[in-house]
């Protein structure tokens, strides 16, 4: 029969009470790692209004978002799940689509009502980085007893390498803030029983996945090899006593392997399930009901990657390509691997690697082995289908990724290196008991010297100060398409590119007319997305200028009466793309045609050539 827990034991457990010294240590340590998050992305706070991290890229991605969650709720009263705005006049479903609704909807809306997408943008990053450190420190006080060994954790876990490459990429990736809140809630539920951790585990499981749905697979993965854990290794007092813990709560510990197979347990789970579920359901419902209830499943849309954007055996011990001071040595390694610079970043970091070896060498096995199982098994599922060595692929060698690809959703991932974020964690806890331990064997007044130093050591392994920025800047003649309240499309050239059409639709989050394109990585039905501009002749000639002959087309104004029918005013040449048009034979045709067919618009912008089709 299980034990009751005392009322000195429900005591101890019970939330402290507002402004408490516990809330007021809280605050102090938030405000403590936002000051931190402002360093380590400097000079992010002096371009807080005009510049948001890395190059641009994805990132301008993610503002779009940011603009078509709050534009298509507030303005258009629609949902966001479809858009025509992207890929006129067919538009397309964001069904798959990453949108980061905790990022666009619950806090981008309320936002952008007061700042600008840029400043809303930089704000949740850095939101993010406070409460990822802050999380890790709980989680991390919870298991060690100490405060100060769970705020150096915390480094390890907020400013990893994978964040600090992401942050110029993917503000949905970098949210990684809820995740070590669902770990303490999923321990913490499994210790005390308690009904409101099941209820607060299914809360932050379904904002995690609704900062990134990447992290379903994350956080589904972690409990898996949780509980798997506590079924097969049966631990006592798994959690290190605390100094303010009463000296019965230790003995009061159940039996966790036993508590697994309660019908209690079982019904907590099944909360957490349903309450995350909930939270998904804006997501996961319309996923569903296109593949269960059309005559025909819809294909779904992939870009590339799952065997392209995978972390590289040598890259756990490679700082990252952005680091302060190595990065520019390490180009040639880096050169060698698969994949985009911040995919292919899953630097472990020697500081929490030595960390970690410590702990394992000096504390007992139902400490460590949880942490180290973590460490290890999202490490090598981050490796990807086969091994990448040294910058060699052994075909031979398949990893067991190869199996989970293979189950139902997890085969919508396209980048496995995104789970090292996991092994990060694991370290997190496993430096946690190292400082502590070693916080034991000197003086208080040598401890703070120590915690300087370890803090120190971490920031630098993984520092990227300087950020690189970007300046979100836009040509006036889309302002003065923001003013006109007719509506109509625009048709920006070239199309063919990547980083040329992403800008194309952060230029929309200003114009907000309709535009023919888009970027984005997940689409159900590609061919029906595409049958304007594949069927439409004079859209496809100027999309693959080099296939055609212009010269025997005999194009005249007469041809663009059908494109102005569908209410395409605009056709926009962007100079400084030129790279993208296959050769400049290609680029001269287009420019003789327009000039030949279109009405050209003074413009005093020296990078645009803007033509007017009716």
């Amino acid at each position: 029969m299980n034990k009751k827990i005392s009322n000195n034991t429900k005591q101890y457990l019970s939330p402290s009470p507002l402004f408490s010294s516990e809330w007021k240590n809280n605050i102090f340590i938030i405000i403590s790692y936002l000051f931190i998050s402002i360093i380590t992305t400097f000079p992010l706070i002096a371009y807080f209004r005009t510049h948001i991290p890395g190059p641009l890229e994805d990132n301008q991605l993610l503002l779009w978002d940011l603009w078509w969650v709050k534009y298509s709720i507030i303005n258009l009263h629609q949902s966001p799940l479809y858009t025509d705005y992207l890929f006129y006049p067919e538009g397309l479903k964001l069904i798959y689509h990453s949108l980061s609704f905790y990022n666009t909807l619950l806090c981008g809306i309320p936002l952008q009502s007061i700042f600008s997408s840029v400043i809303t943008y930089n704000i949740l990053l850095l939101f993010a980085l406070t409460l990822a450190g802050f999380g890790t420190y709980k989680l991390v006080y919870y298991i060690t007893g100490s405060r100060r060994a769970a705020f150096v954790s915390g480094l390890i876990y907020a400013y990893c390498p994978y964040v600090m490459a992401h942050i110029g990429h993917h503000l949905d990736l970098s949210s990684i803030q809820w995740i070590p809140f669902y770990i303490l809630f999923l321990l913490k539920l499994i210790i005390t029983r308690k009904w409101r951790y099941s209820i607060y585990a299914g809360i932050v499981f379904g904002l995690a996945s609704q900062c990134s749905m990447n992290y379903i697979f994350h956080l589904t993965l972690y409990t898996f090899l949780f509980l798997l854990y506590f079924l097969f290794y049966d631990i006592k007092n798994y959690i290190i006593k605390k100094p303010s813990e009463p000296p019965q709560i230790v003995n009061e510990k159940w039996n966790i392997k036993r508590y697994i197979y309660t019908k209690k347990f079982i019904l907590q789970l099944f909360i957490i399930l349903i309450i995350a579920g909930i939270i998904l359901a804006p997501v996961i419902i319309p996923i569903l009901n296109t593949q269960l209830n059309t005559d025909e499943k819809e294909e779904l849309y992939l870009a590339p990657g799952v065997d392209i954007f995978v972390a590289d055996g040598q890259g756990f011990f490679l700082p990252s390509l952005q680091h302060s001071l190595w990065g520019k040595w390490l180009k040639t390694y880096y050169a060698s691997m698969t994949g985009f610079d911040w995919e292919k970043t899953v630097y472990l970091g020697y500081i929490a690697l030595l960390l970690s070896i410590f702990a394992l060498w000096k504390l007992p096995k139902n400490k460590t082995l949880l942490w180290i199982i973590i460490v290890l098994f999202f490490s090598i599922l981050s490796m990807g289908l086969k091994l990448h060595w040294g910058g060699k692929i052994y075909e031979k060698i398949y990893l067991p990724y190869t199996l989970i690809h293979k189950l139902p959703f997890f085969k919508t991932g396209r980048a496995p290196s995104r789970f090292i974020l996991m092994s990060y964690l694991g370290l997190a806890v496993l430096s946690g008991h190292s400082i502590k331990i070693l916080l034991e064997k000197i003086s208080f007044k040598k401890s703070y010297i120590l915690l300087s130093v370890c803090a120190l050591l971490i920031l630098f392994d993984y520092s990227v100060i300087p950020l690189e920025l970007s300046k979100m800047s836009i040509p006036k003649f889309y302002n003065k398409l923001a003013i006109d309240k007719e509506d109509y499309a625009i048709l920006d050239l070239p199309l063919i590119g990547f980083d040329n059409v992403q800008e194309y639709m952060y230029y929309q989050t200003i114009h907000h007319k309709k535009i023919l394109y888009g970027n984005i990585p997940r689409f159900p039905n590609r061919e029906k997305v595409f049958n304007y501009l594949n069927n439409t002749i004079l859209i496809r000639m100027l999309l693959t200028p080099h296939n055609y002959d212009f010269n025997l087309m005999n194009i005249s104004k007469a041809h663009w009466k059908p494109i102005a029918d569908k209410k395409i005013k605009y056709v926009i040449v962007h100079k400084k793309w030129k790279k993208y048009w296959k050769n400049q034979e290609s680029y001269v045709q287009v420019l003789m045609l327009l000039n030949k067919t279109l009405t050209k618009v003074k413009t005093t912008e020296e990078d645009l050539i803007i033509y007017q089709i009716y």
